[in-house]
């Protein structure tokens, strides 16, 4: 499979039917789909501390 850098956007920025049918389609689906999921949850969780500690330190500036 390809895992070059602008299959990896269209799959986050594209339709997520994309992601599904390129998952399924790998031999190793699961561990394909698991690793996908994984880095949509650390990537949304650094989002949400950076979002934190900016809000903590501009505090009422904004």
């Amino acid at each position: 499979m390809d895992t070059s850098p602008e299959l990896a956007i269209t799959m986050m920025v594209g339709p997520q039917i994309m992601s599904a049918i390129i998952f399924v389609t790998t031999s190793r689906a699961v561990r394909v789909s698991s690793a996908f999921l994984l880095g949509v949850a650390v990537g949304t969780a650094v989002g949400v501390a950076i979002a934190c500690g900016l809000a903590a330190l501009l505090g009422s500036a904004v």
